[in-house]
């Protein structure tokens, strides 16, 4: 089995508790990470709060967003170019950068990883890796029904495999229980989605993403993606947004 070795790592949270889908990659025999650092980009100062007991318990570093950059939850796209700005220096202090795949799930999520692929970095900083972790989504054919992980019938050129801890649910318990309170329901609620893919091995895999995947990242988006269903914010809106940058490509 291959393993990585990275001195830092950061990972990227569009929100306070998505730092919970990268545990079981971050605790896998697979990674060694020396340094491991989180960014929560939403302004939400109760969930910011959680995040801190978050990270004392997994030991992550939590580095701050400039106050110049407003980002609201659900609003992300209307600050897209500061979001590209910011993810290029990120990019030139990390040789890993985890952030959400873009998957159709949340807005948010998909704006992050936007901007994060759309932004340059140091193209010198040759061992800058970005892996990308699946969240939550739906299907074309039930697109009302939440769905985690990888499927194993998608691209494995992309995907990258690893073990996951088999204390996995245990952590995701204990940090839920201790620093996410105020989010119980939400994990209970993707609970039946999460059990089901770490039965079908699905949650076993990241994506490893750079610009040239842009185009095939958002081709897996569903036809009728669950933010449109359950937040009332249609695709076709999020797609006017972001094609002038997709355009320049």
């Amino acid at each position: 089995m291959n393993k990585y070795s990275f001195n830092k790592a950061l990972i990227i949270c569009p929100h306070a508790d998505d730092e919970l889908f990268t545990l079981s990659f971050i605790y896998s025999r697979k990674f060694t990470i020396h340094k491991t650092d989180m960014v929560i980009l939403d302004r939400n100062n109760k969930r910011l709060l959680e995040a801190k007991k978050s990270s004392e318990i997994h030991n992550f570093d939590i580095i701050s967003v400039p106050k110049s950059i407003n980002i609201w939850d659900g609003h992300f796209h209307d600050s897209l170019k500061d979001l590209i700005k910011l993810m290029t220096e990120y990019r030139e202090n990390y040789d890993l950068i985890l952030s959400p795949m873009i998957e159709g799930g949340h807005q948010d999520h998909d704006t992050t990883t936007l901007s994060l692929l759309l932004s340059e970095g140091d193209k010198s900083h040759k061992n800058n890796n970005i892996f990308l972790y699946p969240c939550y989504t739906n299907t074309n054919k039930f697109p009302w029904i939440y769905r985690c992980g990888i499927s194993k019938s998608s691209n494995s050129l992309y995907k990258l495999y690893f073990k996951m801890p088999s204390n996995w649910f245990i952590i995701i318990f204990k940090t839920v229980i201790f620093a996410y309170k105020s989010q119980i329901k939400t994990w209970l609620l993707l609970l039946p989605a999460i059990t089901f893919a770490y039965l079908r091995g699905e949650m076993n895999y990241l994506i490893k993403a750079d610009k040239s995947m842009l185009n095939y990242l958002l081709g897996n988006i569903p036809n009728v993606p669950l933010y449109e269903i359950y937040r009332g914010f249609k695709k076709e809106q999020w797609e006017n947004i972001i094609k002038p940058n997709i355009l320049k490509l």
